[in-house]
């Protein structure tokens, strides 16, 4: 089941991790957050709790393989804030200790299974949490601890994913949510947002509409906006 490591993907979206800011209010809970890169497709976080005695990072690994399929999770699991603390896994619990496996029996069969850590300040912004054995070892980096940039993120993603097929009303739809509240200190994914509605009315002949977009965006307090608005000028649409 474990294979060659490699980057889950390298996402459009570049996350500005040191400039999150989160209140350090116990416990606190994140729901499927994401993840900027991981090593596994089959990986998933479902939930991290970060209380006054631990951190919990309850995390689902599903099989694809018609058979042979195993994962273990190993002695030694790092998780590391964004300000290069780290710290070591407690324990974890229905998972397998490497060298022994977990032997899935079909599939599609899903395994949960949870890691627990020292608790850590959830204000850092991101995490990353880092397998450490000789090889095929799993990791999860850019992990996001922010409710409202993980949200956004998600809505970003499915605008995006709707662009990307030719939807364009569905993508704008889903852009203009994440430009509904932006945070003090935005993330790239905000200024992204912006350029796929401009690029989204531009496909859909509504000159008038982008135009309008292209000036919010001149307007916002967003720092990268300028970068944006370059390549829309480059266009030389308006």
């Amino acid at each position: 089941m474990k294979k060659e490591i490699v980057s889950y993907r390298v996402s459009i979206i570049s996350i500005v991790i040191g400039l999150l800011s989160i209140n350090a209010v116990f416990p606190q809970v994140f729901e499927n957050p994401y993840a900027e890169f991981k090593s596994h497709d089959d990986l998933t976080i479902i939930q991290i709790e970060i209380n006054k005695n631990y951190t919990l990072i309850d995390l689902s690994v599903e099989n694809k393989l018609e058979s042979g399929g195993w994962f273990c999770v190993g002695k030694k699991v790092i998780l590391k804030t964004s300000d290069n603390k780290e710290y070591c896994m407690i324990r974890s619990e229905n998972i397998p200790e490497c060298p022994d496996k977990y032997k899935f029996k079909f599939a599609g069969e899903v395994l949960n299974f949870s890691l627990y850590f020292p608790p850590v300040d959830p204000g850092k912004g991101s995490i990353d949490i880092t397998e450490i054995c000789d090889e095929a070892c799993f990791f999860l980096k850019g992990v996001i601890l922010d409710k409202k940039l993980n949200t956004d993120i998600r809505l970003f993603e499915k605008g995006l994913d709707f662009y990307g097929r030719g939807d364009y009303q569905a993508a704008i739809k889903n852009l203009k949510l994440v430009l509904e509240e932006i945070p003090p200190k935005p993330s790239h994914v905000y200024g992204f947002s912006y350029y796929y509605i401009i690029l989204s009315f531009l496909k859909l002949d509504e000159k008038n509409e982008a135009e309008q977009w292209f000036e919010k965006l001149k307007k916002s307090d967003l720092p990268d906006r300028q970068s944006f608005i370059s390549k829309i000028e480059e266009m030389r649409v308006f």
